[in-house]
């Protein structure tokens, strides 16, 4: 979103992205294709399930009510590749895409690597590592379950 606002404000804008290149992922990070948007349509389908196994509660009669777990995925998935795609956005904005795992700057220049370099010269540089998760002291979320 930064890129596409700097670009939308005249600035002349690229993104040096790990995942640009990478097929079933590409932009969009982790939010958009592992996170945020598959998660809230697998919660949207078990919260489907529940309602539909207690709707006799309301006077509805439903039999045979089960989740078709391959197919929640799927819904999953084809919501996270709604609406116009991040790659669109980028063209649309006429932003300049590299991909690389890595970046490091100087106060000229920007540079991305794999297997060869590109100097990107700048004078403004935003940097937007995303996030990993972080363990509680007393909670780690790969712990057992008790």
């Amino acid at each position: 979103m930064a890129a596409i606002r700097a670009a939308q404000l005249g600035l002349r804008t690229a993104v040096v992205e790990k995942d640009a290149k990478v097929p079933g992922v590409g932009l969009g990070g982790s939010c958009l294709h592992r996170g945020c948007i598959p998660t809230k349509a697998m919660l949207k389908a078990a919260t489907l399930l529940d309602e539909a196994k207690h709707a006799d509660e309301f006077g509805v009669k439903t039999s045979g009510v089960e989740l078709d777990f391959p197919g929640s995925r799927g819904s999953a998935t084809r919501w996270s590749s709604r609406g116009p795609g991040v790659e669109y956005q980028m063209k649309k904005n006429r932003i300049d895409v590299h991909a690389a795992s890595d970046a490091s700057t100087d106060r000229a220049a920007s540079s991305s690597r794999r297997g060869g370099e590109t100097a990107l010269e700048t004078r403004n540089v935003l940097v937007a590592t995303g996030s990993v998760p972080r363990d509680l002291p007393f909670l780690r979320a790969d712990a057992p379950r008790s």
